[in-house]
């Protein structure tokens, strides 16, 4: 069994469910066809795990779509059980070596050439693999408990998928002024887009060096608090540096990934830094946080809608971001592939 956020997601442009809807007990409250009842429309049900891909295959009719996030296993269903119905065992176990390698590095303080390895490992092995495949598995498991790997793994898939995005506008108004500034200079081959992508990956290891009563603080941050937070990427890139990491744009992308609290200010924004950035603001509306909840998708695009306002942001960037990466992972890592 599967529990469901909220009914309406079942339903057809008729009102009525698109599977069987139960209880928390097991009971069945509405067989398929039938008319959901108003006061069952905004409460949480239960659905069978069969019916899974029926609730994504009716959003290509149109239908209200059903995040991941939204289906939780229940009754003793464990998240591999769950997984291998929907997931190639290769993604599978592609995820958990990576997410393991995300929480050790995260895991240690002294950035060494060790950890840049690890790190370099999953980029490898992630470049070519299915990324909706690997964030749809990340969404179906994710945990507030483990809410830095998920998260920095998820803005590293999202950060490949744009990447690859940008690179077929390469003749698309705006991506030369975008891209080939006199300062700087983005290249989309293979070896560039990966070692960009290290950066996306390593955005938040400044965290490491925030107390965990802050970075898990459920209220609000007192001054000195969040002027904690406001540190992390200077504290990134001075770990990375100290490890001999001089790569430019792989610091700009992690000490410059916080529009509002930039490393390198005296600069103009680095595009890539700004890909992050926005991405980043993107999964972390989408994710449960300890402090605040996960909303829709329409309310992650107004929270960036507001922010493009004070941000600086590039009108491509967004634009490629908003209309072409984000939407397209919305629905294609939805889609459960056996």
């Amino acid at each position: 069994m599967l529990r469901v956020k909220n009914a309406t997601y079942l339903k057809d442009h008729d009102g009525k469910a698109v599977c069987g809807i139960y209880n928390e007990r097991g009971q069945q409250l509405v067989t398929t066809g039938q008319s959901i009842p108003m006061s069952l429309l905004s409460r949480a049900v239960f659905i069978s795990s069969d019916s899974a891909p029926l609730v994504r295959i009716s959003y290509g009719d149109g239908l209200p779509h059903v995040h991941d996030k939204d289906l939780v296993p229940v009754n003793g269903e464990t998240d591999i059980e769950l997984l291998k119905k929907y997931y190639s065992e290769r993604m599978i176990r592609l995820y958990q070596k990576s997410i393991t390698s995300i929480r050790e590095i995260l895991a240690a303080k002294d950035f060494s050439m060790e950890t840049l390895e690890l790190a370099e490992e999953i980029v490898d092995e992630c470049y070519s693999a299915d990324l909706y495949q690997l964030r749809g598995i990340l969404m179906m498991t994710a945990k507030k408990d483990e809410y830095s790997a998920n998260h920095s793994f998820s803005v590293f898939l999202l950060f490949l998928q744009a990447m690859a995005d940008f690179k077929e506008a390469i003749h698309e108004d705006g991506f030369y002024d975008t891209f080939k500034q006199r300062t700087v200079k983005i290249n989309f081959n293979r070896d560039s887009i990966k070692r960009y992508a290290l950066g996306a990956l390593l955005h938040d290891f400044g965290k490491v060096f925030v107390p965990e009563e802050i970075l898990l603080k459920p209220g609000p941050l007192t001054l000195n608090e969040f002027e904690a937070i406001r540190k992390h990427p200077l504290w990134g890139i001075k770990s990375l540096m100290n490890a001999g990491i001089d790569d430019r744009e792989l610091l700009r992308i992690v000490g410059d990934h916080h529009a509002h609290y930039r490393s390198f200010r005296r600069e103009e924004q680095n595009p890539l830094a700004q890909i992050c950035n926005i991405i980043d603001i993107y999964d972390a509306t989408q994710t449960d946080r300890l402090y605040k909840p996960a909303v829709t998708y329409d309310e992650s695009l107004a929270i960036l809608y507001m922010e493009k306002r004070k941000s600086g942001w590039s009108d491509f960037i967004f634009n490629t971001l908003v209309n072409r990466t984000l939407p397209d992972f919305r629905k294609s890592a939805l889609s459960m592939v056996s």
